[in-house]
């Protein structure tokens, strides 16, 4: 999979783009604030529908637009097919290929994108639900069920929470529970496989970046194990109840980072944490990657985060991924380019986007 074609209009200081990308690294390169980080950005949209800088859509739109719009075109095992979206009046509208709709819901699966940025640092220091994220992204992206079964399991778990702060009776939440149990498992199986070859992976990837003290990775799947998720739901009912929601099962699942017993975030530096970071998301692209189903890597400002010699650690392990990547730096020096055989430069400055 590879986006060939992007256009963006009316998107933060980004004036009108029309780019021809390479399948292999695209490095894009410009002064601070000059519109970098907005055309990764766009993409990031173009491919879920939303920001990974704000929550708000309209918070994208360039001053004097009255919306945006990205559209790309996506190749894949010889077919093509155009990707839009546009925001207007607080309005978006999704197009993928003849399809139109209001949902992001329409984007899923078709443009596989993972983000390396700054804040991607928040997967060793930040809440489990970030870990969490990227666990779900990596199954998504190998296991053709994993979409369908986890939607079931959070429309069950609305269902399930809305009869809690109802305080329904037992007979009333059973048929909820049984749906929870069912679709709740599929997930974690699911996990479980895609943790399985990921934990392994990441050994690889965190020994190229290294040395790194020893990390351990532990999954606590949100409910005990030897159990089945549907008795645990039973036995914890009376005090969800009380609580008014449900804390069991595989939304309350946590990766668990520790050195020595203790938790990363507390043992390693600023440093380490960006490495492992790095290598947690470097891992899942390989994974996507060795499942035939690779992802384009959207790669931040990576000559900030690092010294010169894990800077070409880092550039070799993103080419040896397969995947195509946008990445950004202040000047192409800063960004090894060697490792692959097919690359394009672009210049930004004050939004204007042209081949360098």
């Amino acid at each position: 999979m590879r986006l060939s074609e992007l256009q963006v209009r009316g998107f933060r200081v980004l004036r009108e783009v029309s780019l021809a990308l390479a399948p292999g690294l695209n490095l894009v390169v410009g002064p601070n604030a000059a519109g970098k980080t907005s055309l990764l950005e766009a993409v990031h949209v173009l491919a879920r529908g939303r920001s990974f800088r704000t929550p708000s859509l309209d918070e994208a739109v360039r001053r004097e637009a009255s919306g945006l719009l990205v559209r790309g075109q996506v190749e894949e095992d010889g077919h093509r097919e155009w990707l839009g979206l546009v925001r207007s009046g607080g309005v978006t509208e999704v197009r993928a290929g003849p399809a139109r709709g209001r949902g992001a819901s329409l984007l899923a699966g078709r443009l596989r994108v993972t983000v390396i940025h700054a804040g991607t640092v928040a997967l060793v220091e930040g809440p489990p639900a970030e870990r969490r994220q990227l666990v779900d992204w990596g199954v998504f992206h190998v296991e053709p069920g994993h979409l369908q079964a986890w939607r079931r399991y959070r429309r069950a778990l609305r269902q399930y929470n809305a009869l809690l702060r109802q305080g329904a009776a037992p007979r009333e939440l059973r048929p909820w529970r049984l749906a929870l149990a069912a679709a709740g498992e599929a997930l974690d199986a699911a996990r479980q496989r895609w943790l399985s070859r990921w934990q392994t992976v990441l050994g690889e990837v965190l020994t190229s970046l290294g040395p790194l003290p020893p990390l351990r990775v532990g999954c606590q799947r949100g409910w005990a194990r030897g159990r089945g998720l549907a008795d645990a739901l039973e036995e914890a009912q009376a005090a969800e109840r009380q609580l008014g929601f449900c804390r069991t099962g595989p939304h309350a699942m946590e990766l668990r980072l520790t050195v020595d017993g203790q938790p990363a975030r507390r043992v390693l530096s600023r440093g380490q944490q960006k490495l492992v970071a790095l290598g947690m998301a470097v891992a899942a692209a390989r994974v996507a990657a060795e499942m035939a189903r690779p992802a384009l890597l959207l790669v931040d400002d990576l000559p900030a985060e690092l010294d010169p010699g894990r800077r070409i650690q880092a550039a070799r392990l993103l080419a040896d991924t397969g995947s195509q990547v946008i990445a950004t730096a202040v000047e192409a020096g800063a960004f090894p380019m060697a490792f692959w055989p097919s690359a394009r430069l672009f210049h930004v400055e004050r939004g204007d986007v042209r081949p360098a």
